[in-house]
């Protein structure tokens, strides 16, 4: 169980793939026109780039999500309290793939458990997962504002946690898959604060410490930082999550597969 959550979570640490299609213009235009034209494509295309190569690795992981979950599940079984039963059977749903009902059980404990930042935090990892889905395209930015609220909520129940600051990250991150050339500039900056911010609270927190040296390592092409360092980064996070204890059975404790997966790839 300990490894059961990881492939499902670990997924929003990075980006999945985005194509994107330009229609160029068949009308004449003049010189001074086409260079100012240029220098903007020029823009465009480096701010893709960038952030092709940050979502590839989201999709990539999607297709163990499912799986994993049921796996999580099916371990705990023997949940007796209705809290309990109910979180299970809320990523149950979520392991089939039902997303929506998932969804809407959480909400309904999250109502049931008020001082519980826990099904809020589901509450908004679930949608957030979804948004990342281009089958959801149309539904991206309803995903998110619901994947929001209850975000802000968990926040006011538990303030300063590094968990939710590394699952904001998160949610910032699917609104710049969403649309990157309008959101890269905004929230890659409030990324990079959220997993800083996260590290100096809990410094051996391993999902901290591996989605924040991952997303450096993802930007080093364009930010100039030093892979090297950044890859001695990622491996640090491999003994931290070997040693760490969530306090209950539903508490975050996913990403040691995906950092292993990630730091063989690292150089």
């Amino acid at each position: 169980m300990a490894e059961s959550q990881s492939n499902k979570v670990k997924i929003l640490c990075n980006y999945g793939t985005l194509q994107l299609k330009e229609n160029n213009s068949s009308s004449k235009i003049n010189s001074s026109v086409s260079i100012s034209f240029t220098a903007i494509k020029t823009e465009i295309l480096l701010d893709y780039k960038i952030t092709r190569v940050l979502i590839i690795n989201t999709l990539k992981d999607m297709t163990k999500i499912i799986t994993t979950i049921a796996f999580f599940v099916c371990s705990l079984l023997s949940a007796q309290t209705q809290y309990e039963q109910g979180m299970a059977k809320s990523l149950g749903l979520w392991g089939e793939g039902k997303a929506q009902e998932a969804s809407d059980l959480m909400e309904r404990i999250a109502a049931a458990e008020k001082n519980n930042w826990l099904p809020n935090y589901y509450v908004a990892l679930i949608n957030t997962t979804e948004a990342f889905n281009p089958a959801n395209k149309a539904k991206v930015v309803a995903l998110l504002e619901k994947a929001q609220n209850a975000q802000d909520a968990a926040t006011m129940i538990s303030l300063n946690n590094p968990e939710l600051m590394v699952m904001q990250a998160m949610i910032y991150t699917a609104w710049i898959v969403q649309d990157p050339m309008v959101n890269g500039m905004k929230y890659s900056p409030k990324v990079t604060e959220l997993y800083t911010k996260a590290k100096i609270i809990a410094p051996e927190n391993p999902r901290v410490v591996y989605c924040k040296a991952e997303f450096e390592i993802n930007s080093a092409p364009w930010t100039g930082a030093d892979v090297k360092k950044l890859c001695q980064d990622l491996q640090s996070a491999i003994p931290l999550f070997e040693k760490f204890q969530p306090e209950t059975p539903f508490h975050p404790k996913w990403g040691s597969d995906r950092a292993k997966e990630a730091l063989k790839n690292c150089k």
